[in-house]
């Protein structure tokens, strides 16, 4: 199985990754698409660095070699996106955003904003028929040493199969399993993918995973247990999403959020792993599967009557 980490290969400096927000969009496309989903996935990093750091990897559990990573920074310092990603009031000061941490106020949070080169920020190839991706990700300019810094990017996901599974195949398609694997190397080393990086996995003190998707999509069994589930207006969040492209906007979300904030950090030796049951209710491809019912099921019966006579009058005759 694939998974996702940060890795300090070809980095010039070591850092530490104060946390890490990591969401999981799942957007249904619009009705002239012939549906289906697009799949984006966003990653926010809070770095200290011991020096100067301009560049970094991240290991993803997905086919990402031909997509385009796209630069969040500019959303991160707007005033009315900024309490919406952290989820509570922000202060913009200048290329810096200010908030109270998980904690509350015995722990505010002031990170410099940088923004990330999607020209220079290159996927490497080799994995993509194994569902795994390795982008070297580079800054637009280089953080300041022991200084908070907090980057934002997102990277569309071509076939995600091993995060986001169908159960059943077809008309029986009721649902899907998630599975969300954090610095959990064991079985992918196994199968010889990614092993390069494997060693060199940089350690996630607090982390905050976000499953998004329609809400027709209804959490049979999670694990661990979530910190919430609530719904999200998509309307809302347009501007947000553009690089997404279009998406069916008349679609409710629901958003589930994991939470890692004390113990030690998600390492090889500790990984995180989030398991979701998801089962699929009423969807709008339901009026598709009904129409070709409506439309089959004349051509069936005079099928079926057809077979009957030839048989009976075989049997008769």
């Amino acid at each position: 199985m694939g998974f996702f980490a940060i890795s300090k290969s070809g980095s010039q400096t070591a850092f530490d990754i104060e946390a890490c927000h990591l969401s999981f969009w799942v957007l249904a496309k619009p009705w002239h698409k012939m549906f289906g989903y697009k799949f984006c996935v966003d990653i926010g990093l809070r770095i200290k660095s011991k020096g100067s750091l301009s560049k970094f990897r991240i290991v993803l559990p997905f086919d990402a070699e031909d997509s385009q990573l796209s630069d969040l920074s500019a959303v991160v310092l707007d005033p009315n996106f900024s309490p919406l990603i952290f989820g509570k009031p922000v202060k913009i000061d200048g290329d810096y955003v200010v908030y109270d941490g998980p904690l509350g106020g015995s722990d505010a949070i002031k990170d410099r904003v940088i923004a990330v080169s999607p020209e220079t920020s290159t996927a490497h190839p080799t994995y993509s028929r194994e569902g795994l991706s390795i982008w070297t990700i580079e800054l637009a300019r280089p953080t300041k040493t022991d200084e908070l810094t907090y980057i934002r990017f997102r990277i569309p996901a071509k076939n995600p199969w091993r995060v986001w599974a169908s159960k059943g195949w077809g008309f029986a398609k009721r649902g899907v399993v998630v599975d969300f694997r954090i610095s959990d190397v064991r079985e992918s080393i196994l199968q010889g993918q990614a092993t390069s990086e494997a060693e060199h996995i940089v350690p996630i003190k607090h982390l905050f995973l976000f499953l998004v998707a329609p809400s027709y999509f209804v959490p049979n069994h999670f694990s661990p247990d979530l910190h919430y589930t609530r719904l999200l207006e998509p309307k809302v969040w347009k501007t947000y999403l553009a690089s997404c492209s279009s998406y069916a906007e008349e679609i409710k979300f629901s958003i589930h959020q994991w939470r890692h904030t004390s113990g030690a950090p998600i390492d090889m030796e500790n990984p995180y792993r989030a398991y979701m049951d998801l089962t699929r209710e009423f969807g709008k491809e339901v009026f598709l599967y009904y129409g070709a019912a409506i439309i089959a099921a004349p051509i069936l019966i005079h099928a079926v009557e057809a077979i009957s006579r030839h048989i009976w009058k075989a049997i008769v005759g």
